[in-house]
């Protein structure tokens, strides 16, 4: 069977495709974000492996979820209310997180690209799988948000008790 391989042109479709997900916007003005990962993608393609993202530091697994990063947003997830008594790992977690969010986005892409020509998929096929793998969830984002709110909330009574609790809520009603 014959491999495909993608032309630079192609490649960058495919970007594209993954960047702005369903969203299209072939004559249109593109969104700071788009230029941020298209510069992100090209630092990769040259061979950096760290590359900052302010989001992904400060909204961490969120931020994960929100690009549709289903695998890591979750494990991260699930390692916030593990060491929930450890501060010490949230910021070691949202460092990681600002340093290598965008390398594993960028690896998702490459997965999918690879799976692509593994699969020996045409290039429109593998177009739609980009653009229905990539871009945003905001629904999702908010919906797993208020979860993970509420979850805390919960982890916060088990840790700290219900007393502590409403005594920081009824702090924060009460005139001084």
């Amino acid at each position: 069977m014959e491999q495909t391989y993608y032309s630079d042109e192609e490649i960058s479709s495919l970007e594209d495709s993954f960047i702005m997900g369903k969203l299209e916007l072939p004559q249109g003005p593109k969104s700071h974000a788009y230029y941020h990962y298209k510069e992100v993608f090209a630092a990769f393609k040259a061979g950096r492996a760290i590359k900052w993202n302010w989001c992904n530091f400060l909204f961490g697994s969120f931020h994960l979820l929100y690009r549709k990063q289903f695998l890591w947003g979750f494990l991260s997830l699930a390692a916030t209310f593990a060491f929930v008594k450890f501060p010490p790992y949230l910021l070691i977690q949202s460092l990681v997180l600002g340093l290598f969010g965008d390398f594993l986005l960028y690896q998702k892409f490459c997965g999918l690209c690879d799976d692509g020509i593994k699969n020996n998929s045409d290039f429109e096929t593998v177009r739609k799988t980009m653009r229905r793998k990539g871009g945003t969830n905001v629904l999702l984002s908010v919906l797993i948000t208020i979860f993970a709110v509420i979850l805390l909330v919960l982890v916060a009574l088990l840790v700290w008790g219900v007393g502590s609790l409403a005594g920081v809520i009824s702090g924060l009603f009460t005139k001084v």
